[in-house]
């Protein structure tokens, strides 16, 4: 017997970050957010995500590990896709690049995707 891929589910931290000094008066909960995001960091993000998308999303290569539904297909399908991030600026921006590199702005005709968050002291799932 064969099996589907019925969903995925990307759990990750942040990409690189700056180094956030210690005698610093930048902190995690001030409006800055801590340390910003690395080009490099965001360059990693994107790969991974052009991986996932390679295993799980692009036909010619994933086979019988492609997702069921639009998204497996290589087509967009907005209500196939949830992105969910903390209020941080640099987990908000991995959140937006990761989303970006799994499904490009040609495959859903540049429509933007959507990344949820609530303020730190509502969010009891990711902070």
């Amino acid at each position: 017997a064969t099996g589907s891929l019925q969903q995925l589910v990307i759990i990750q931290r942040h990409g690189e970050r700056e180094r956030l000094l210690k005698y610093q008066n930048l902190s995690e909960s001030g409006p800055e957010g801590g340390a910003a995001l690395t080009a490099a960091g965001l360059k990693h993000i994107s790969r991974v995500g052009e991986a996932l998308r390679a295993r799980y999303m692009t036909p010619e290569s994933c086979g019988a590990r492609c997702l069921v539904g639009e998204l497996g297909r290589g087509r967009w399908a907005a209500h196939e896709l949830h992105g969910e991030s903390s209020a941080l600026a640099r987990t908000l921006g991995t959140a937006e690049v990761m989303m970006r590199s799994l499904v490009p702005p040609a495959v859903r005709g540049g429509l933007p995707i959507p990344v949820y968050s609530r303020p730190d002291a509502d969010d009891y799932l990711l902070r």
